[in-house]
């Protein structure tokens, strides 16, 4: 996917290629949200520079940069103002939340927030509940029988291996 910035610019889910990523879909309305923006912008300012963040708004005609500023979030804020994202991604609560891997497949959906120990305590040993903290060790998730396919709708290549499919 391709979506204008909050700052006008254009980014491409394919500019983060060979890095994971965490795409978020939220809404400025959403309390559910306004709970997670924190605990994210706590896990990007500490600074792991194996991930990015995208959150995409899907309500960009309300004040998104006001939300942006009384959260102080500093990762990259891109605008769905039609839901095509949304839809290509089969959004139907908010938040959503898909990490992708480096190779570009999504490792795990996630809806609707993800609880505060997801994104800052590593955990050692088995997976505590299905919460799965720590983002599963960062994207080390074990990938058993539908999880991943189910996760995604049945569309294995979410990530930017699906942008280069549909572009080329």
């Amino acid at each position: 996917f391709t979506v204008a910035t909050l700052e006008g610019n254009q980014a491409s889910l394919s500019d983060f290629k060979g890095k994971k990523v965490i795409v978020n879909f939220w809404a400025t309305w959403c309390g559910p949200c306004r709970e997670e923006m924190p605990d994210m912008q706590a896990f990007y300012a500490a600074g792991n520079d194996e991930v990015e963040i995208l959150a995409i708004n899907v309500d960009p005609q309300n004040d998104v940069k006001g939300f942006i500023e009384e959260f102080n979030v500093t990762f990259p804020i891109l605008l769905d103002t039609e839901k095509e994202v949304a839809d290509d991604y089969k959004i139907m609560a908010y938040p959503t939340t898909y990490f992708i891997d480096e190779k570009g497949l999504i490792a795990k959906k996630h809806i609707p927030i993800v609880e505060r120990d997801a994104w800052l305590e590593p955990v050692e040993g088995e997976l505590i509940h299905r919460h799965e903290l720590y983002i599963n060790q960062i994207f080390q998730i074990e990938r058993t029988a539908g999880s991943i396919v189910d996760y995604a709708n049945g569309y294995r290549y979410y990530g930017w291996q699906r942008d280069e499919i549909l572009s080329g």
